[in-house]
């Protein structure tokens, strides 16, 4: 039909632009640009062309709000105002800043962070039902001042609070006479409520992470660097056949991995917060885990990590592997070995990477643009626990290891013993249950059994 200055919007049934498109909404503080726009309100569907060919000139949806503008690029971009989606049939990216903390005290604020996602075959975004799903070789890539973490995986689908306003969302088959005149030009992106009220963001809560079998399995990845030399002081990182976020409880959300993987935790920090404890013995094996280095944890069933409580817990044949910074012997390397690993990190550590809705945390005095800083309070260990550091051999069934004190203590089931043996001495020293205050390096038998007393240094 032909189109006039003066003609009703809500007897434009569909639209199409040709060439250079370039569309901006004023209303919404969104710009539309690419080369063919179609508009079709009968089937309530906007389709946005680009090229295929060079991602240069895709189609692209921009809003602009308070924090900054968010951008939906890709070669065809879908939108529908039924259900408030946006759909990329194809290669596409997404770019949008993340909220920043409005609170004095948190160091987050200083500095604006941005959200880049990139993926391969597809994307959709369902703003009423609370789904985002991408799919193909997906990167999401967050950038925090001096820190960066990113996330790899085939398939990455997210569950967030949906969209609600005073709006009831438009029925798909409501007759286009019945609809009002404003909703009669075709769907809106989603979203669009962010520019009208900044403080209805979404909540994330539940993300899954996967890729195919044999395919490079899903991975996190957080580093954090010095701002003047640029060189690397901690990175964490992450890896399973999937990686399963719960922020349901925003007191104790859990990132859980339901297969086997592995964890690894580097620290290079030259300050003290990162210094192995004073009082830490000679032979302190224990108290190394928390000093500075490379911490990996591997795993072959389960793995779940809880914030609040700050816990991680680990299932199925688990390795740790401690290899100091600072140690003389590069080749040197402290192991425990067990099939149950629990550790409770400190108060002041951090999983906020992990487990935050977006850069700002929401929690006071937590400052997670920093680093991530895990610190061990204690560890707990149970069946056929072992520990090898250097030439010295523990053996027992259950572990609990307390670094206020830097103490352990070792004990075995009922008719079994916990043994501590030397590499170059014949003998060693066994008993039920063994007291290790790990300052002096002093051991302490209850029931004992056979063994020489005291193993010579």
């Amino acid at each position: 039909m032909g189109v006039s200055p003066d003609t009703p919007l809500d007897q434009i049934t569909s639209l199409t632009a040709a060439g250079r498109v370039d569309l901006e909404l004023l209303d919404q503080n969104l710009a539309l640009a690419g080369d063919r726009l179609v508009v079709d309100a009968d089937d309530d569907q906007a389709e946005l062309f680009g090229d295929p060919l060079d991602p240069d000139r895709w189609a692209t949806a921009t809003q602009t709000d308070d924090r900054g503008p968010s951008t939906l690029a890709g070669p065809q971009l879908v939108f529908r105002q039924a259900d408030r989606s946006a759909r990329v049939p194809g290669p596409g990216t997404l770019t949008t800043p993340l909220p920043t903390d409005q609170s004095p005290d948190r160091q987050i604020a200083k500095s604006p962070s941005q959200l880049a996602v990139a993926w391969q075959r597809g994307m959709a975004f369902f703003d009423t039902a609370g789904q985002a799903h991408f799919i193909g070789n997906v990167t999401a890539t967050t950038q925090q001042p001096n820190a960066t973490s990113q996330l790899t995986a085939d398939d990455l689908r997210l569950n967030f609070t949906p969209y609600t306003d005073e709006h009831t969302a438009i029925d798909p088959n409501t007759p286009q006479a019945n609809r009002e005149p404003s909703d009669r030009l075709g769907p809106q992106p989603p979203n669009r409520d962010i520019a009208k009220s900044p403080n209805q963001q979404r909540q994330l809560l539940t993300a899954s992470a996967t890729s195919p079998a044999g395919d490079t399995p899903p991975a996190f990845t957080y580093a954090a660097r010095d701002p003047d030399t640029d060189q690397l002081l901690t990175r964490l990182t992450l890896q399973g056949d999937a990686l399963n976020l719960d922020n349901t409880n925003a007191d104790q959300p859990t990132l859980t991995v339901p297969s086997p993987g592995r964890l690894l935790l580097e620290d290079y920090r030259p300050n003290a917060a990162s210094e192995p404890r004073e009082d830490a013995g000679p032979t302190d094996p224990l108290a190394a885990f928390s000093g500075r280095g490379a911490t990996l944890i591997l795993f072959n069933d389960t793995l779940l990590l809880t914030a609040g409580p700050n816990t991680l817990d680990a299932n199925g044949n688990v390795q740790l592997v401690h290899q100091p910074a600072d140690s003389k012997d590069p080749n040197r390397a402290t192991q425990l070995d067990t099939q149950r690993l629990v550790v409770d990190l400190a108060d002041r550590a951090d999983l906020g990477p992990m487990f935050t809705n977006s850069a700002a945390d929401q929690s006071p005095n937590r400052e997670i643009a920093k680093s991530p800083n895990v610190e061990v309070d204690q560890i707990d260990a149970h069946g056929a626990v072992r520990i090898v550091d250097g030439t010295r051999r523990v053996n027992t069934d259950h572990l609990r290891y307390t670094a206020r004190d830097n103490t352990a203590w070792l004990w075995a089931d009922p008719g079994r013993s916990t043994r501590v043996t030397d590499d170059r001495y014949p003998a060693g020293l066994s008993g039920q249950s063994i007291y290790w205050d790990l300052s002096r390096d002093r051991l302490e038998l209850r029931r004992p059994g056979p063994g020489l007393l005291p193993i010579p240094e």
